[in-house]
């Protein structure tokens, strides 16, 4: 599995769905900007948000899982997770 930074910007991150550019703009225009602030979101709080239900959400759900992230995550596991990462360069 490869890591990856949660401080990246969502802008910088590519989700596997045809519709991208408009899930991108959905999650920015909620205030999701990196993918930190995507990790922190619940499954429910993400798909209250347009666009982001379905398939796109489950795309979303994909991506995080690939790198090892997940929906609903805590500071706490975003902190270690982060640790891992950055001791890992």
């Amino acid at each position: 599995m490869k890591r990856m930074n949660v401080k990246t910007y969502i802008s910088n991150t590519y989700i596997p769905i045809g519709s991208y550019m408009v899930i991108r703009k959905a999650l920015m225009q909620a205030g999701i900007v990196t993918v930190e602030d995507l990790c922190r979101k619940t499954e429910e709080e993400l798909s209250s948000i347009p666009f982001i239900k379905g398939k796109n959400l489950q795309a979303i759900k994909d991506m995080l899982a690939e790198k090892g992230l997940h929906t609903g995550m805590s500071q706490e596991e975003i902190n270690v997770y982060d640790t891992i990462y950055w001791s890992n360069l």
